[in-house]
């Protein structure tokens, strides 16, 4: 999933650009949500962990201990209310996850 994100990352921060240029606001949107829900899963899959339901995942990052910087992240993502500041905070975002690298082994997540 690491390999899916970093190829797509760079694309889809193109495209959200191109779309908030245009004054295309819901496709914009549209594919910032798609990003989040790649970078997501990512993360917790890097972090050795099966995505949970999304409707309690700020509980879920406290629960599983997840990376503590990444949640910061996460949050600072969901405090900008500027479309291009909420953009560079995703593009932050992914780039942390994608540090994270594979899991430590092969046994599958938990």
């Amino acid at each position: 999933m690491l390999e899916q994100l970093d190829a797509r990352t760079p694309s889809f921060l193109t495209e959200l650009q191109k779309a908030h240029d245009a004054g295309n606001l819901w496709l914009h949107d549209s594919l910032a949500v798609e990003l989040h829900r790649l970078v997501y899963i990512a993360w917790f899959l890097a972090e050795g962990h099966h995505p949970p339901f999304l409707k309690h995942l700020p509980q879920w990052f406290e629960t599983l201990d997840l990376n503590p910087d990444i949640q910061h992240l996460e949050a600072t993502y969901w405090a900008v209310g500027d479309r291009g500041a909420r953009r560079g905070a995703l593009r932050e975002l992914a780039l942390a996850v994608l540090q994270l690298g594979p899991p430590p082994d092969d046994t599958p997540p938990a």
